[in-house]
Parts: structure tokens; sequence; C-alpha cells
């Protein structure tokens, strides 16, 4: 047995301990982190992906970028043609036509300048969609965790409510017979009063929780996914370098400096003019054909636009330092979250041995002291309570674990690959 599953126990003792032996509820005998017949969070978190409006709005974007990038590596000049026909109704001999067609040639490549930019644009909207991707699973579970370990505090919380009203049961049926004072009830009512009080705030707790997945996934299933029955190792020699230029974030300040990058070369490609050829055939009645031979350009010597060029290598710069900036954030986010998620899964730990069967077999023997008078009503409560609420401290420690080791995986972007393991070792390759 992982040290992990030593909880469960713990959990369904607290079910079944009290004074007047009252019987365990199915519905809590079993913890939420083990498994039941729910899909795994791989699963979950696939099926948001493929219905999340966030991702096909984003999808959607980069199918646009990539239609208008197929669409720019085209020819952007198309030929000119016209045709004037003139017709002297007061002779009919006089009548002329002329056929003019013209073409403007792409003499400085404008067309590959704008399709390299326009691939850069589909790259940083290729980019944004795995950041979008990666945030709502991450979002989904953060918030799964917090259902999981509220939902435990919830129980708990039910379990401590049973233990007093059983103690407050039995304390006045002793009063009645003389063997208790009426000092022992109050102090009972006292304590269910706080324990119920308690009990109700887990439980809105845990409902603002689930509300929150919800929104998160923007699913409601019937039961959710299982949390793996162990905290993740995550070894000292980890290195989270390899990680950071795989990150989605980076990526698209990567794409953002190659699209301002490109955008350099398309602005000076641009304010280029291109030369104009064209041909002009001539008809008329006195004098044949005529074919002509034209070219024109412009001429830039009233603006020569070299200022888009200037901004655009200031934007250049400034997507650099932007990239710099993105991966040192980065690299340090990384490093912080490895150091948090391996303080709080051996804080998580350190509690596991310190209170290993103390805490179950405290309980027991505390409704066997009071049942013989060994122990007052005062001490039995105040026992009781600090049992509990050491066993709460360590669920509110789990948690903590279970979100820095979702703040590793957002950090470090292996969230899929975590889920894709957790899931094989569960149920066999993903197809």
């Amino acid at each position: 047995m992982s040290k992990f599953t030593h909880v469960v126990p713990y959990v369904v003792l607290f079910v079944g301990m009290s004074i007047a032996s009252a019987a365990e509820s199915p519905a809590t005998s079993a913890s939420l982190f083990q498994p039941r017949e729910a899909v795994t969070p791989y699963e979950f978190i696939k099926e948001v992906l493929e219905t999340h409006p966030a991702l096909m709005a984003a999808h959607a974007r980069v199918d646009a970028s990539r239609t208008t990038a197929n669409g720019h590596d085209r020819p952007i000049y198309n030929p000119e043609m016209e045709l004037r026909y003139e017709n002297d109704r007061t002779n009919s001999n006089l009548s002329d036509m002329r056929l003019e067609l013209r073409q403007t040639i792409d003499w400085f490549n404008k067309r590959s300048a704008n399709t390299k930019y326009q691939q850069a644009n589909l790259n940083q909207a290729e980019s944004r969609f795995l950041a979008t991707k990666k945030h709502v699973a991450v979002d989904v579970l953060r918030a799964l965790v917090d259902v999981l370990t509220i939902g435990e505090k919830v129980r708990i919380s039910k379990q401590q409510l049973e233990l007093v009203e059983t103690f407050l049961s039995t304390e006045k049926r002793r009063l009645k017979v003389g063997d208790a004072g009426l000092v022992a009830v109050d102090l009972a009512e006292l304590a269910l009063a706080e324990v119920h009080a308690r009990f109700v705030s887990a439980d809105l707790e845990r409902r603002d929780a689930e509300q929150r997945l919800r929104v998160a996934s923007r699913l409601q299933p019937g039961i959710w996914p299982q949390l793996p029955t162990e905290l993740p190792l995550l070894s000292e020699d980890v290195l989270v370098e390899p990680f950071i230029d795989q990150l989605p974030e980076v990526q698209m300040a990567q794409a953002s400096r190659t699209k301002a990058e490109r955008r350099v070369r398309l602005e000076d490609t641009m304010r280029r003019p291109d030369p104009t050829l064209g041909s002009e055939f001539e008809y008329s009645r006195e004098d044949g054909v005529t074919a002509i031979l034209t070219m024109s350009i412009d001429l830039p010597v009233r603006n020569s636009f070299n200022y888009r060029v200037d901004a655009a290598r200031q934007n250049e710069t400034a997507a650099t330092f932007e990239l710099e900036d993105v991966r040192v954030q980065s690299a340090m986010t990384a490093d912080a979250a490895a150091r948090n998620y391996r303080a709080s899964a051996k804080a998580w730990r350190d509690w596991q041995d310190h209170t290993q069967g103390r805490l179950a077999s405290g309980v027991d023997r505390l409704a066997r002291q009071r049942q013989v008078g060994d122990i007052s009503a005062t001490n039995y409560l105040l026992q009781l309570k600090q049992r509990l609420d050491t066993y709460l401290a360590g669920v509110e420690l789990l948690q903590h674990a279970w979100k820095d080791w979702v703040y590793w995986l957002e950090a470090t972007g292996r969230w899929e690959a975590w889920l894709l393991d957790d899931h094989a070792r569960r149920n066999g390759p993903a197809r």
C-alpha cells in the first residue's frame, strides 16, 4: 500500500467510530482519491478540449490565418485590359478602336515577402491555439483538484458532525439516568452547533468549487474524474531548460519575433515601386493598325516611405526583447514551481509519517474512555476536535501539493504528457 492510500482507512474508520456504534453510510465509505467507475483525467480533459468554445474559436482563427497565408502565395498583380471604340456619326469613315494591355511586374518579389510574413502570422496563430489549449486544460485540472480535496473536507466534517450528534444523544440519555450533568449536554450542543456550521461552510465551498469546474470545463458530468492515488515524484535533478522552448507562450513570442523580422523585409519591398509594362494597339480606317509599347513606374521622390521600414525595425527590436523576457520569466517560473512542489509534497508525506495510524485509533480510544468515564466531556470534545482538525490540515496539505503539481505542469507544459502517462498506467496507452 502506498503512502497516499493511508488516507483511505482514516476516512472509513472515522465514519464507523461513534459512542453508540452508528452505522456506516455507503456514500461516505469510499475516498474521493480511490478509483471509481469514472473517466480518467486524460479522458475528461480530452472531452473538454474537443468541445470547449475557446478552443473552437482559436482553431477557427488558425484556419483563417492559413487561408490568408495560402491566398498571399499567389501573384499580387493582375493584368489590365482597356478597350476603346470611337465612331464619328457625321462621318462613318472616321472610327477608331484602341486596345491597351498592361501588366505590373513584381520586380522586388513582394509576393515572396508577403507570403513569408503571412506564414509567420499563421505560426503565431497556431502557437496562440496551443497556449489557449494549455490554459483551458490547466484551469480544469486546478478546478478538479479543488473539487476533490474540498469534497474530502466535506466528508470529514460530516463524520465529525455524526460523532458529535451521537455524543450528544448519549449524554442526554446519561443525563436522564443521572450519569451525566447538564454541563456536558450544554457543551455537546455547543460543539454540535460549531461542527454543523463547519460542515455547512465546507459543503458550500464544495458547491462553489464544482461550479468553477463546470464553468472551466463547460461540462456537467455525473461523476468527476479521479486523481491518481499517489502524488507524482519530481526528482531533484530535473532540468527545466529543455521544456522552455517548447512552451506555447515562448513559441508565440518566437513567432511574434519572426513576424516582426519579416515585416521589415515586407515594408522594404512594398515601398519600392514596380514597373508596369504595356502594349497599345490602335486601329483606324485611315492609318490601319498601330502598335505601341509602354513602360511606367512611380518615382519615389516626394515620399520614399522609409519611415515604415524604420518603424518595422523598431518593432523587431521590441519583439526580440520580449522573447528574451518571456524565456527568462518562463525559466524562473518553472524553477519556482519545481521547488514549491517538492516542498509541499514533502510536507504532505511528513504529515502522513507523523499521523499514520494515530488519528483513527485515537478517536476509537477516546470513545471507549468516555464510555467508562475516564475523561470528561470537555476533554473528549477537545481531543476529538484536535484529531479531526489534524486530519483536515492534512487534506489541506494534500490540496496544496496537487495545486503545486498543476502549477509545475503549467510552467513546463508537461500537462498533456503527464495525463497520458497517468492514463496509460490505469488503462494502457491512449488511442
